[in-house]
């Protein structure tokens, strides 16, 4: 704020006198605001085919100040599920939209993340100047954070092409050379270390029989 504001006059004016000047005009600025951040949803979910994927976008609104420069690497997203990533496009100097993008590995109703947690640099803002700690839905309480919500998979359907283990041709007790293969459908494996420790057993009735588990999918556990 400033009381040095002059006004000073020149030209013709009646009787050939200028007025004197005007001095110690006051200009008065207000304090500059923190920036406020508005996100337009509370909440994404996981994609209609059920399988982990997530397509899905929100848009970030900026009041009382403009993205800076660097804006895009000014924030950080946490807690996001493994499988999941994110992208920032700007869409005007005031607003940016974030992509997530991927499929997660385990995306059951109790996978649901309820905190995905948003962190602004100052340098979000471009006057840089304030720390940017609220984000909130319009409408709604500050919550910095976001959901992401998963749908209960159906139960998995499991098929074994053959329910006998035939005894070899030599008639020694041998079943070695005997292969059966089980499809576990929808769901898919953990590495066969944990399968052969928790998900195939055999009963005691069986005798000295082992069994050997090799994987024929490169795949994950949901």
């Amino acid at each position: 704020s400033t009381n040095k504001l002059e006004f000073a006059f020149t030209g013709d004016f009646l009787g050939g006198v200028a007025p004197a000047p005007v001095k110690n005009i006051g200009v008065r600025f207000f304090d500059s605001l923190p920036a406020k951040l508005t996100i337009d949803k509370v909440a994404i979910a996981e994609a209609g085919a059920n399988d982990g994927n997530v397509n899905d976008s929100f848009n970030i609104t900026m009041t009382d100040d403009v993205l800076g420069a660097n804006w895009d690497k000014s924030f950080t997203i946490a807690n996001l599920p493994v499988g999941i990533t994110w992208t920032a496009t700007k869409v005007s100097n005031t607003q940016f939209k974030v992509n997530f993008t991927g499929k997660a590995y385990s995306h059951d109703n109790t996978d649901s993340i309820k905190n995905i947690k948003f962190e602004f640099d100052k340098a979000l803002a471009s006057r840089a100047k304030f720390d940017i700690t609220e984000l909130k839905n319009a409408g709604t309480n500050v919550i910095n954070k976001l959901e992401l919500n998963f749908t209960d998979n159906p139960d998995p359907v499991v098929t074994i092409d053959s329910k006998i283990f035939s005894e070899v041709d030599a008639n020694d007790g041998n079943i070695r050379d005997r292969d059966v293969v089980i499809d576990l459908g929808a769901k898919v494996l953990k590495p066969t270390p944990y399968l052969m420790a928790k998900g195939v057993s055999l009963p005691d009735t069986v005798g000295r029989f082992g069994i050997i588990i090799s994987t024929t999918k490169n795949t994950y556990d949901e």
